[in-house]
């Protein structure tokens, strides 16, 4: 919907909760309109603050030292022509404040340690033993690593003494995003090694850089909007507690496969392969970490393994599932990658699938 035929009235911003307050208010007969009405507001927000997301995310990548004025003055235009609310637009000046300190920091320390060997020596706390790259992107380091031993070292992050298969674990890895501190955030690296090995390794090391720039992205606007625990007090909601922070990975791992442009299917048939490297093979270790928690804090062995059984072992694949045929729906209405990366950074999974068929209804509606 263009800004010409905003459901808003000029010079007011729209707070979804609030309208859903005054529409409860009006006499049923009434509702029916005003729902309707609703929701071609919200789906006209939503509009806005993918388009604010988007254009917020070019300018960065255009000039990653772009004055913090002219974000702010971009996004205050943005805001206003949608009628996001205060809140809202609390959370974006958040997220923008979050990347001008982490740019500022990321530029300090470049400054510091212009040698890309001292830099990563002050990273990791050891000297690199091969040749290593250090590109510094808009929000983060990407450090291609020459050297295995080098790679090995940002990827087990100095516990690689307790892990047994970690040569196959190495051989299997082509990139991985780690946290350093709050101020950096995260620090993302290639196994240049085994890349160079690949049919086309110039392309192959473009899509990983841009995979693990996702991450990066997804961590700074996850901070912004972070994710809600379920309320309840029942073993159920306890046990769904206990999976958030797989859901949240999960989340975190397609939108980073789908920066790089693959449709939702090939990203899908990773997910469910059989391989010991997909998604869905963690579940088992969070299923038994949250198991082991619930049952230390007193609940029956027997019950807390049930609802765990019923929590990773049928919701979340379910859950999953529908995840990708929203993206699906979505590929299939036209929208792109990015503006769909836009739409779902702000939304648990649990929302992806009605958050994009309401999209997709809006969209019909007006065309």
């Amino acid at each position: 919907m263009s800004i010409e035929n905003s459901p808003l009235q000029e010079n007011k911003s729209f707070t979804p909760e609030e309208e859903v307050k005054e529409i409860l208010s009006f006499p049923k007969e009434e509702r029916r309109e005003k729902h309707r009405e609703f929701k071609e507001k919200l789906s006209f927000q939503r509009e806005g603050l993918i388009k604010i997301q988007v254009e917020l995310i070019e300018m960065i990548r255009d000039n990653p030292d772009i004055p913090s004025s002219l974000l702010q003055k971009k996004m205050e235009s943005l805001v206003s022509q949608y009628g996001i609310d205060e809140q809202r637009k609390s959370i974006i000046e958040k997220a923008l404040k979050s990347y001008v300190k982490r740019r500022s920091s990321l530029n300090k320390l470049c400054r510091e340690y212009p040698s890309d060997k001292d830099l990563f020596e002050f990273l990791f706390d050891k000297y690199p033993e091969g040749e290593i790259e250090i590109v510094k992107d808009p929000i983060s380091l990407y450090i291609k690593c020459f050297d295995k031993k080098d790679y090995q070292t940002i990827f087990f992050d100095g516990e690689d003494d307790e892990i047994s298969n970690r040569e196959k674990l190495l051989d299997n890895s082509l990139g991985v995003s780690v946290d350093v501190d709050e101020n950096i955030g995260k620090v993302n690296a290639e196994n240049t090694e085994i890349v160079q090995k690949e049919p086309e390794p110039l392309v192959l090391s473009k899509s990983i850089r841009k995979h693990e720039e996702q991450h990066a992205i997804n961590k700074l606007f996850s901070e912004a909007f972070p994710f809600l625990q379920i309320e309840g007090d029942t073993l159920l909601s306890r046990v769904r507690n206990e999976r958030i922070s797989l859901d949240e990975s999960t989340k975190d791992e397609i939108l980073a496969y789908y920066k790089e442009g693959e449709p939702a299917i090939n990203i899908k048939n990773t997910f469910f392969s059989p391989s010991k490297e997909s998604m869905l093979s963690f579940t088992s270790e969070k299923m038994k970490n949250a198991i082991k928690s619930l049952k230390k804090e007193g609940y029956f062995g027997e019950d807390v393994n049930r609802c765990a059984q019923k929590t990773f072992n049928e919701e979340y694949p379910a859950l999953v599932d529908s995840c990708f045929e929203a993206l699906q729906s979505a590929e299939n209405s036209g929208y792109t990658h990015d503006e769909i990366i836009a739409l779902l950074t702000y939304e648990p999974l649990s929302r992806w699938n009605k958050v994009i068929r309401r999209f997709i209804e809006g969209k019909n509606k007006k065309s």
